[in-house]
């Protein structure tokens, strides 16, 4: 393959995702401010569009030779895939009320296709444990009649339950969906935001003027940045990318022991799902199975979290102590 061509040809893609995620906030934006259309509408599009995104970025994976080629080809078919599957839905969403208990073959197909694409998404994106799971429940729903124990019951064909993944709203677009495409998502892309406009940055150098000259400094700085950055982005990943890039380093080049480094930036990121006001996707969806306020949920979290991060403050301390950890020069 022609460097240049693939070069430029990745740009392409880079900009359609670029243009595409704009969209995806633009559209959550709108729904927030005006209201969102019907469920199954709102909560399909979000999802043909997260679909869209991840096929797009596995484009942009650097890959070389004739399996490049046909993964290629295989990826760009799903894209169009989604896209017409999005199209099918949008050109008339009152027919799909219609649907359930009058489902045509080729209703069954896109359903079948759909459900695919979904299984197929999240094993790129998230790995094959999910989708053994997923994958059972499926197969228990198709054979419950030969099944034994909790998994025993009576079976379903597989256009009744295409029925109830697909065209309702107790499948794949139900409450967990819901609550992603209306909260979940808009509070991620504020905690992205910030965290791109230096957020992290301004949370460190706060943390490093409060505990930076203590015992263990550095350890309780990432502490409390990893707990305040926690408390607007919900993620773990993105807390220890963030401030890990910068506490990490800082306690190696101080001679802090590696393992030592690593395991308080993994324990005080973690913690960063519970932290109010803006905890992980979980608490989100608790709210909505519960019917409670998420104020509620975040309330509730409020003492827990701060036990838990006093705990692992008190710890660094201990071990400081005990192992003579320098503070920040």
């Amino acid at each position: 393959m022609n460097w240049k061509w693939e070069s430029d040809w990745k740009v392409v893609v880079a900009g359609i995702v670029f243009l595409l995620s704009v969209s995806f906030s633009v559209v959550h934006w709108f729904g927030a401010y005006f209201g969102q259309p019907p469920a199954y509408v709102f909560r399909s599009t979000h999802l043909s569009i997260i679909l869209l995104l991840v096929y797009l970025t596995e484009l942009l994976k650097p890959r070389t030779g004739v399996r490049a080629l046909a993964n290629i080809a295989i990826i760009a078919a799903c894209i169009f895939i989604v896209a017409m599957q999005a199209f099918y839905i949008l050109a008339d969403p009152n027919s799909i009320y219609d649907k359930p208990g009058n489902l045509t073959d080729f209703d069954v197909w896109i359903g079948s296709i759909y459900l695919l694409l979904v299984f197929d998404a999240t094993r790129r994106a998230l790995g094959w444990a999910l989708i053994v799971v997923a994958a059972f429940f499926l197969v228990n729903a198709l054979i419950a009649d030969k099944m034994f124990w909790v998994f025993y019951g009576p079976p379903v064909s597989w256009d009744y339950l295409i029925e109830i993944i697909f065209f309702t709203s107790e499948g794949l677009f139900t409450t967990p969906l819901g609550a992603m495409a209306s909260y979940i998502v808009l509070f991620i892309i504020f905690g992205t935001m910030l965290v791109h406009t230096g957020a992290q940055t301004a949370f460190t150098k706060l943390a490093m003027s409060l505990v930076g000259s203590r015992v263990g400094g550095p350890a309780k700085v990432a502490v409390i940045s990893s707990g305040m950055l926690g408390s607007i982005s919900g993620s773990a990943v993105a807390n220890v990318m963030t401030t890990g890039s910068i506490t990490i380093p800082l306690m190696k080049r101080l001679g802090y022991p590696k393992s030592f480094a690593g395991a308080v930036e993994a324990a005080a990121s973690s913690g960063g799902q519970v932290m109010p006001p803006i905890m992980g996707a979980t608490a989100f969806i608790m709210a909505e199975f519960l019917q409670v306020p998420y104020t509620d949920i975040a309330l509730a979290a409020l003492f827990p979290v701060v036990l838990y991060y006093a705990s692992l403050y008190c710890m660094v301390h201990f071990e400081g102590r005990r192992k003579d950890l320098k503070p920040l020069p």
